[in-house]
């Protein structure tokens, strides 16, 4: 199914292979629960659509986002239902808070490589760009060379292979990599980290009944919380979920938006 095709739901932003039976899982049960309710779900979780092309497809039912482009592209064209807490490995200011990691293959200061060759997954990436700017105290873009990789996971590879020096690395995707793929980490250097932010915004697409968010948010909280999807929680590494809306977005990022935004 393609965004093309009819309504469809995306949870693509950790599109690992190893993670995708278990999004699918949870997505189900999280409709089942939406339907149950009274508003309509897509049936399956859609794997073939680029996140960026679903954020504002008029065929989105839910999906998930970034960060920066709901603060700064998106804003309220979208409904944030919330997003999931994670099991990371150190625990921010508050349960759905998250930071990157800033990797190097040399356990070198950061000052040593504030201009260096950067790996960068997308220029609107809050984990991948502004989150590298703001670790290294730069305005609103990198004053050395920049690669753009298209994934955190190309990222770690650039960085690896000596295609780029520094990177700033979504902290689930390196956790999933560090459990799951620990070889493509080898080499690596963890030297610093990016600031605290909440994680990936979990939507309603923009043609869906804003009304519908207490609905969704009752099936996502519902759905996380089952004892049955425990083996699936355990593969996500999803501990909860928080309801939250576009201020709390706004509000978390504000300090970020005065320091990096470019318009």
């Amino acid at each position: 199914m393609t965004s093309a095709d009819a309504a469809y739901s995306a949870l693509g932003m950790y599109p690992l292979p190893q993670l995708r039976s278990a999004w699918g899982d949870l997505y189900a049960a999280m409709a089942a629960r939406a339907v149950a309710g009274g508003v309509a779900a897509a049936e399956v979780t859609s794997w073939d659509v680029d996140p960026h092309d679903s954020w504002l497809d008029p065929h989105l039912v839910l999906g998930m986002t970034c960060g920066w482009p709901l603060v700064t592209a998106l804003r309220e064209q979208v409904t944030v239902v919330g997003t999931f807490a994670y099991d990371v490995p150190v625990p921010g200011p508050l349960s759905h808070h998250y930071r990157t990691n800033i990797v190097a293959r040399d356990d070198v200061a950061m000052s040593q490589l504030a201009g260096a060759r950067a790996a960068v997954n997308s220029g609107d990436s809050l984990s991948g760009n502004i989150s590298l700017l703001d670790a290294f105290g730069h305005g609103t873009s990198w004053p050395g060379e920049v690669m753009v990789t298209g994934a955190h996971v190309a990222s770690i590879a650039a960085v690896r292979d000596g295609a780029a020096d520094v990177a700033s690395i979504d902290g689930m995707t390196w956790a999933y990599q560090q459990r799951d793929a620990p070889e493509t980490l080898e080499g690596l250097v963890v030297i610093g980290h990016g600031p605290w932010v909440p994680c990936l915004p979990v939507i309603l697409g923009s043609a869906v009944d804003p009304a519908d968010v207490d609905v969704w948010r009752a099936a996502v909280t519902a759905a996380v919380r089952d004892d049955a999807m425990a083996s699936v929680r355990k593969i996500l590494m999803i501990r909860d979920f928080a309801a939250l809306d576009f201020a709390d977005y706004a509000t978390d990022l504000a300090d970020l938006l005065v320091r990096h935004r470019t318009i």
